[in-house]
């Protein structure tokens, strides 16, 4: 079709149609329409850092054709550009595989809505297939890394003058490690969402999709849990379980912020708000627990909320140590 004289003439007249419509929509309206759905914000800001991303590389590779940006950007966008970013973005903007893919699948998603909205003729993004990847690769931490991690937590809690704080953070980490929780769904907990008793406990996540979950808590994070509360309580400024200087609910950023510190004090650069979910998850698997209960716990449910297993099989393979473990099971001496 580009081939032809004629085609080209009406595709640049529909082009100069849907840029006058744009100009009634824009990116904002599809951000708008991605919280109507049910994202939540940060899932919203991921995807908009996606497309700011191809955007901004489509600018400096087109700067003639893409200096007005944002969704006009995208409406001159053809399949060969976006075939070029998947090729080049690796060592031209030091992205990784999974950036990269999550990119593409940001942008199959985005033209997909702008063709229903007439403002593109296809969708250019659609026939891109993504970078293989290994998706099985571990996330977790090590168990000697566990171990370094809560006994360098409940050190620094025996300093009265950081308790206050080590207790604040010890608790967030813990619930990240003990419930499989997601750092949103960390900060989206309330304290009508927990429930601690002497013997029992639990507490309501509200994952992807809004999504809700009640996970137990056992022992160890109740009383971690008790003895946050018996200090924070009484001077949280909202609902919310934690809170900041600044808010009344604590910011995803904050708690990867905590986590993060810990990560460069202990020399421990696998050390993630998601690897602790990871962690959790895998130390569930290796204990022998069904992988359906395993998806259960992790919020990995089906659109008729039954288990998706298939998601929870990432947390099966092993780490480097657990297969040198293996090894040493067949020795000889």
């Amino acid at each position: 079709i580009f081939n032809c004289i004629e085609s080209r003439h009406v595709l640049h007249e529909w082009m100069e149609g849907a840029c006058r419509m744009s100009k009634q929509i824009t990116l904002t309206d599809y951000y708008a329409y991605l919280e109507k759905k049910g994202l939540s914000k940060s899932t919203v800001a991921t995807y908009r850092s996606s497309i700011n991303r191809f955007v901004a590389w489509l600018e400096q590779k087109e700067a003639h054709e893409m200096a007005d940006g944002g969704l006009t950007a995208l409406q001159k966008a053809f399949q060969k550009h976006i075939q070029l970013f998947k090729k080049t973005a690796g060592k031209d903007l030091k992205l990784k595989a999974g950036t990269i893919n999550l990119t593409i699948r940001h942008l199959k998603q985005c033209f997909s809505w702008m063709l229903a909205n007439k403002l593109v003729p296809d969708n250019p993004a659609q026939e891109i297939k993504y970078i293989p990847e290994d998706r099985l690769k571990t996330k977790w931490i090590t168990e000697q890394q566990e171990r370094k991690l809560f006994a360098e937590l409940r050190l620094l809690l025996g300093n009265p003058k950081q308790y206050r704080k080590v207790i604040r953070e010890y608790a967030m980490i813990a619930l990240m490690y003990f419930t499989s929780a997601r750092v949103e769904e960390l900060c989206n907990i309330k304290l009508v969402d927990i429930q601690i008793n002497e013997r029992s406990g639990w507490v309501y996540l509200y994952g992807k999709d809004n999504k809700q979950r009640k996970v137990d808590l056992n022992k160890s994070i109740r009383k971690l849990l008790t003895q946050y509360l018996n200090e924070y309580e009484g001077s949280l400024k909202s609902g919310y379980l934690f809170d900041s200087q600044r808010s009344g609910q604590v910011t995803t950023r904050a708690v990867q912020y905590i986590v993060e510190n810990y990560a460069k004090r202990l020399n421990m650069s696998n050390l993630t708000c998601h690897a602790l979910r990871h962690t959790c998850l895998h130390n569930l698997v290796k204990a022998g627990v069904p992988l359906s209960t395993v998806a259960e716990i992790a919020g990995h449910l089906k659109a008729d909320g039954t288990p998706n297993i298939d998601m929870t099989l990432r947390y099966i393979k092993p780490g480097e140590e657990e297969k040198a473990d293996a090894m040493e099971m067949i020795s000889w001496d």
